[in-house]
């Protein structure tokens, strides 16, 4: 589904990804960062990883929790 790609690719979404996972910051520390409520912060990167994780089980790759 292209919705799914497209929610991913989304900078929103991109960053707290980035943010989260590459630079390895707490969830508070994303929120300071970003200006963003902490229930946004966690509402966007769950959207982002279950969007993430549809795309890549449609691709064939599994194991995905």
């Amino acid at each position: 589904n292209c919705d799914d790609q497209q929610t991913v690719d989304r900078p929103r979404y991109r960053e707290l990804i980035v943010l989260r996972h590459v630079s390895e910051l707490s969830y508070d520390e994303i929120a300071e960062v970003t200006g963003l409520p902490l229930g946004t912060v966690k509402n966007r990167i769950f959207r982002a990883r279950e969007a993430m994780r549809k795309h890549l089980l449609r691709m064939g790759i599994e194991g995905i929790a």
